[in-house]
This record gives C-alpha cells, sequence and structure tokens, in this order.
C-alpha cells in the first residue's frame, strides 16, 4: 500500500524528536476504531551527551480505553529493527511480548518498525481501543521520534481522524 499524499493511510506524528532520559515517555495515543492496522515507525538518532551511543530502552506497546495512561494493558506486538542510515537492509521480524522489548544499545541512527494486530488490542476487551507505545530508558539517554501509519477501514481524501 502506497503512502501517496496520505490519502489510503494515515501518517500520524506522536513523539516529536525527544531526547528519553531518566523518566519513562509515552506517545500520544492512537485511536483504532477505524483502523485495520497500525504501524510505530520508531526512529533512534544519535544522543545529545557528549555524542554518546544510544542505551538499552524498553519499549512496550499498550493499550487503554481512554487516551490515557490510566488504566492500560501490555499488548504482544511484533518488530523489526533496521540496519544503519543510508541503507535498506532490515533485521528479523521479532515477537515482542506484553513485557516490552529491550532494543539497543546499538540502534544508535536506525529505525524501530513495530506493528500492532488490531485483533490483539480487541482480545483485552471490547472498551479497549487506543494504542500507544512507552519507553523506559534502562540507563541513560535516547533520541527518539515516533510517527504512526494507520491503514483505515474507509480512505480517502479526508480521511477519519485516528487522533
Amino acid at each position: 500500500m502506497s503512502i501517496r499524499f496520505a490519502e489510503k493511510m494515515s501518517v500520524i506524528p506522536l513523539l516529536p524528536p525527544a531526547d528519553i532520559t531518566s523518566t519513562n515517555t509515552w506517545t500520544k495515543y492512537v485511536d483504532l476504531n477505524l483502523a485495520n492496522w497500525v504501524t510505530f515507525l520508531v526512529s533512534y538518532g544519535s544522543v545529545s551527551s557528549g555524542g554518546a551511543s544510544c542505551d538499552d530502552m524498553l519499549v512496550q506497546v499498550v493499550t487503554s480505553s481512554l487516551a490515557t495512561t490510566a488504566s492500560v494493558d501490555a499488548i504482544d506486538f511484533q518488530y523489526r529493527l533496521s540496519s544503519a542510515i543510508a541503507t535498506d537492509a532490515w533485521g528479523t521480524i521479532t515477537a515482542g511480548t506484553s513485557d516490552g522489548a529491550t532494543i539497543g544499545p546499538a540502534v544508535d541512527s536506525t529505525n524501530l518498525l513495530i506493528e500492532v494486530d488490531p485483533s490483539v488490542v480487541a482480545a483485552k476487551g471490547a472498551v479497549k481501543r487506543f494504542v500507544a507505545l512507552e519507553f523506559t530508558p534502562i540507563s541513560t539517554s535516547t533520541f527518539v521520534a515516533v510517527t504512526a501509519f494507520v491503514e483505515h477501514k474507509y480512505p480517502g481524501n479526508t480521511i477519519p481522524s485516528s487522533s
């Protein structure tokens, strides 16, 4: 499926470039009410503290009945890590559990794709329809930005909102 001008897919910036240092950081939520599928693109940059490499980061996918961090359930997902910048090689598709996946420290200037199947969200209960990512730094800082690509049930020039 093409992303041409976001007419077949919603492209939603969820976390502006941020240096995650010592506290958990959450993206904004995506509403899966009208979604067939959602993919998160996590871009890792070089950290700002002295040019050090990125450190380990625990990534979890959470679902909620509200677009808040209250009453969340962590869910299973799949992910794939890219190789270095300016190459098109991707690692193996890996299962992430509700405990999350620890990514790093070799993720400096790479991308991470996270796939979320809405049926996994629905299995948590009929009212669970919002998903977000939670990042927990393991020790030092990591520079991260997140964008969601939502495949909608009703594509077109004016796609119904998922944010």
